[in-house]
């Protein structure tokens, strides 16, 4: 009869965790809506239609399937992860890989080549492993923005990209002077918007990627919308309510042929 009880009991707790598990990712979702970039009434014709019940989190790998839509699993690398084994990285299960291609000084300005991009890109290519590449930016107005933009086109044109060319905004949390800081809401999605549109100029499809905070508090969402969206949040499930194609859901992932800890990613496919 104890037994029986403790069971009841841990039954409930567990109906009752889930229950407010639930109910706190729906508040985070409203709240985010209500309070970000006083952007009323954006969330229902941006609203993504996922449900997270068809997640599969059992392992490292994440997997999403439902009637709609089904995943590929991706990793996005750098120069930070060192020198990469990328015929291990494919026989671990990797179908896509972003890699970095260069970045912006956010002091001095300056354009600089991630110093592993042609490796990293030719070498994963010899795997069929499908490529995008992205640009760390610290533009701070939308000519900086074409820049960089030329920047990647000139860098990629002998290269097979099947994935969105991405444009990475980021803060720089140690630095004690950025670029960026004084820049407005307006200002960072025109010159998104800016980056992008040279990018599909050229043939080619472009999209943005930050974290949720930066996506609600830096960017006018129902302008960034409009184009395709990769969302960082380490979380078990995304609490973004707006449309996203690519989720980064680990920064401390391990995978075979890397040494280092990587990025783990989820791509979202329309059936």
């Amino acid at each position: 009869m104890k037994k029986r009880k403790i069971r009841k009991t841990w039954k409930k707790r567990m109906r009752v965790i889930i229950g407010v598990s639930f109910l706190l990712v729906t508040v985070w979702g409203w709240s985010f809506w209500k309070n970000s970039n006083d952007n009323k009434g954006i969330t229902k014709p941006y609203a993504h239609d996922y449900h997270w019940s068809h997640l599969d989190r059992s392992k490292m790998i994440y997997r999403y399937e439902d009637s709609r839509y089904y995943s590929r699993f991706g990793i996005d690398v750098s120069s930070h992860q060192g020198r990469i084994d990328w015929s291990k990285v494919k026989k671990a299960g990797v179908q896509f890989a972003y890699i970095r291609l260069g970045y912006r000084g956010y002091q001095n300005g300056g354009l600089h080549e991630d110093t592993t991009f042609r490796y990293n890109i030719e070498e994963a290519l010899k795997q069929n492993i499908s490529v995008g590449v992205y640009f760390f930016s610290q533009a701070i107005n939308e000519k900086e923005a074409k820049e960089e933009a030329d920047f990647v086109l000139k860098r990629i044109r002998s290269y097979s990209i099947s994935l969105p060319i991405v444009y990475d905004l980021e803060t720089v949390p140690e630095a004690k002077r950025q670029r960026i800081g004084l820049l407005t809401k307006e200002d960072r999605t025109k010159q998104a918007v800016a980056f992008i549109k040279n990018i599909q100029q050229n043939g080619y499809k472009a999209m943005t990627y930050s974290s949720t905070k930066i996506f609600a508090n830096m960017y006018q969402l129902d302008v960034i919308q409009k184009y395709p969206v990769w969302v960082a949040e380490y979380d078990q499930v995304v609490k973004y309510p707006y449309q996203f194609q690519f989720w980064q859901y680990s920064h401390r992932g391990r995978i075979n042929g890397i040494n280092r800890y990587v990025d783990l990613n989820l791509q979202l496919i329309r059936k």
